[in-house]
Parts: structure tokens; C-alpha cells; sequence
């Protein structure tokens, strides 16, 4: 079992992680958007990408986005 000790038991982090941040489905989850994330930073960093543009391009994809939320209302 993941997570577990030696005695088969979770470990106490375990039991905290899982107290304060949901299922293993959501943790699955989470591990996932970090390991997104970090792979991403490093390929715009690695092309030393202009912050100010990709700013621009990431505010109009933001609004686009809540323009498309807003007409499913």
C-alpha cells in the first residue's frame, strides 16, 4: 500500500497529507499539475521566453477563458 510503513501502517505524514488535502485521486492529481508545472517552467526559462510577453499571452488566454466560463452561465 502506498504510503504505508514497514508494519504495514501509513506513515503519520500520511495520515496528515491525507487529513488535510483529500483522496489519493486528488493527491494523483496534484502530483501531476506540480510535475506539469515544473516541466513547463523549465522549457520557458531553457528559451529564456521574454517575461513581459509571455505575461501578455497568458492574461488574454486568462480572459478568453472567462469570457468562454461566463457564456456557459
Amino acid at each position: 500500500m502506498r504510503g504505508s510503513g514497514e508494519d504495514g501502517h501509513e506513515s503519520d505524514s500520511r495520515k496528515h497529507t491525507t487529513i488535510f488535502v483529500g483522496t489519493d485521486e486528488e493527491l494523483s492529481e496534484i502530483a501531476f499539475l506540480a510535475s506539469w508545472t515544473a516541466r513547463y517552467s523549465a522549457i520557458i526559462h531553457g528559451m529564456d521566453y521574454d517575461m513581459d510577453t509571455f505575461e501578455d499571452e497568458f492574461g488574454r488566454m486568462a480572459a478568453h477563458l472567462e469570457e468562454q466560463m461566463a457564456d456557459d452561465d
